[in-house]
Formats: structure tokens, sequence, C-alpha cells
């Protein structure tokens, strides 16, 4: 019987431990081509701006921050790294002169750690 508690002990152990993530060294690479919908074509300087709604001391935050900004390249991709924490939800805003205005929310849930969110 006591074999048994230990090896489950030690197994109790082995999955706390494997669940823990190491948030230091952990980013969310969010990236993207920003293309006409009516042609498909790429578009090149649309300003793409993150920004994030966080979790504070366990109190949810209603308004958005920006973390960065940057204009599409002429392929209209655009390309951020941002670190992992408490954050509720991302928004990616896209706005270009000769355009309408558009934005997403991303759940970092649904994000990845590992690879490139695209």
């Amino acid at each position: 019987m006591k074999n048994s508690i230990s090896i489950l002990t030690v197994f109790c152990l082995i999955t706390l431990h494997s669940c823990k993530k190491n948030n230091q060294d952990t980013e969310f690479i969010i990236q993207g081509i920003v293309s006409d919908i009516n042609d498909e074509q790429t578009i090149d300087g649309v300003l793409v701006t993150l920004s994030k709604r966080e979790v504070a001391s366990g109190t949810f935050n209603s308004s958005y921050s920006k973390v960065t900004e940057q204009t599409t390249t002429p392929n209209g991709i655009y390309s951020f790294t941002t670190p992992y924490g408490s954050i509720e939800s991302f928004k990616v805003d896209l706005s270009h002169d000769n355009y309408f205005s558009k934005y997403i929310i991303l759940n970092p849930d649904d994000l990845s750690t590992e690879k490139s969110n695209i």
C-alpha cells in the first residue's frame, strides 16, 4: 500500500510541475497579411495597432492599452511579438486612408506560445 501512495504522490508532483508555464520566457507571435476583400491584393502601408486588455490583481480592466504598432510591408505583412501575461484579450486595429477601418479581437486562450499565430 505504501508503494502505491508514493507513486501517486510522485505522479501528482510531476503533473503539477509540468502544467506550470514559465511566463518570463513565453511570448506570443501574432502575424498576418492584409489584403483587399474585393480583389485579394495585398495592401502596403496599413497601420496595424496591437492593444491588450489585462486582468491585474484579479480585477478586469474594460479598456485596451496599446502595446505597439507598425505599418504593413509592400506585401501586406505585419508581425508582432508580445510577452505572455494576464491578458484577457488582444485587439488588432487596421487602418488605411483609402479603406474602412477594421479590428479583430483575439482570445489568448486560442493562441499558441510555441508557434506563430497567423
